[in-house]
């Protein structure tokens, strides 16, 4: 079964529900992640306006 997703203007194509299931657990960690390193950057820029 194949089928087609758009995602911000973009069109994926996928073969089965366990790769577009797939698909969206990646987004999902890379969303994870990147929400971690922004925050980490805020607590980095609160850490150093407090000892400078």
């Amino acid at each position: 079964m194949r089928f087609f997703k758009e995602f911000n203007g973009f069109l994926f194509e996928f073969n089965s529900w366990g790769e577009y299931f797939k698909f969206l657990l990646g987004r999902l960690i890379g969303a994870i992640i990147a929400i971690g390193v922004i925050i980490l950057i805020l607590f980095f820029f609160y850490w150093y306006g407090q000892t400078h």
